[in-house]
C-alpha cells in the first residue's frame, strides 16, 4: 500500500522525469505511463512512453495493461502487488475570471469553454496518480515556449504557484479525475476478483 504523501512525492518525481524526457524528445511527447509495482518488498517502476497508435486508443491500452499486470500479480506472481499508476501528459489549462485555475470555465451564457479554445490558455505538463485503494493526486508544471534571437524555441518549466482565493486564503489543491487510471484499475481488479472467486471455489470443493 502507498500513503497519500508517498503518492504525491512519486507524482512530483515522475513530473521531473517527464520534464527531462519532454526536452530530449524534441520538446514534446504524447503520453507516459508509470506503474509502481512491489516484489520482495522492493519497489519497481515500470515506464512506458506510448506511440501514436497507442495514444489513439489509450483507454484500450490502459485496460489491456491492467489485465496484463493483473495476471502477472495474481496468477504468475511476477509481482507481489501493484500499488499505483501514474499518467503524465501535456494539457491545456484555463483560468477563471476569479483567478482559480480550472480545466474548464463558464462563459457568460453558462456554456463551458474548453481550454483548447481559450485564447488565454496555458500549456501544462500534468502528472496524475491513483493508488490501488483509490487515493488520487495531480501535480502540474507550466510549459513556457520562448523564441530565442536565433529563431529557435526554448522550453522552460515553471511550478504552478499556490492558488489563492479572493480573500487571500489558500484554495483547495486541484485534483483531476483520470478515466485512464480508472480503466486500468477496473481491468486489474477484474482479474484480481476472478482469482479470488476461483480460490474460494477451490476451497469450497476441497471442504465439500
Amino acid at each position: 500500500m502507498i500513503t497519500k504523501q508517498e503518492l504525491k512525492e512519486f507524482s512530483k518525481t515522475n513530473l521531473d522525469f517527464a520534464q527531462d524526457c519532454f526536452i530530449e524528445n524534441e520538446n514534446s511527447f504524447l503520453l507516459m505511463v508509470i506503474i509502481l509495482a512491489v516484489k520482495d518488498n522492493k519497489k519497481i517502476l515500470i515506464t512506458k512512453i506510448l506511440n501514436a497508435d497507442e495514444v489513439e486508443n489509450r483507454l484500450v491500452y490502459l485496460a489491456k495493461l491492467g489485465l496484463d499486470l493483473g495476471i502477472k500479480t495474481n496468477f504468475t506472481k511476477e509481482f507481489d502487488s501493484i500499488d499505483a499508476i501514474f499518467v503524465i501528459s501535456e494539457a491545456w489549462m484555463s483560468k477563471q475570471k476569479g483567478g482559480k485555475d480550472k480545466f474548464d470555465k463558464k462563459l457568460e451564457d453558462g456554456e463551458i469553454l474548453m481550454p483548447s479554445k481559450d485564447p488565454n490558455k496555458m500549456e501544462v505538463l500534468i502528472s496524475s496518480g491513483c493508488s490501488s485503494d483509490n487515493l488520487a493526486v495531480s501535480e502540474f508544471k507550466i510549459i513556457r515556449r520562448l523564441l530565442t534571437s536565433n529563431g529557435k524555441v526554448e522550453i522552460k518549466f515553471e511550478d504552478l504557484k499556490e492558488l489563492k482565493d479572493k480573500d487571500g486564503k489558500n484554495e483547495e489543491p486541484i485534483e483531476v479525475k483520470s478515466p485512464l487510471l480508472e480503466e486500468f484499475w477496473k481491468a486489474f481488479n477484474f482479474v484480481k476478483n476472478k482469482t479470488e472467486k476461483e480460490k474460494l471455489s477451490n476451497n469450497l470443493q476441497k471442504n465439500a
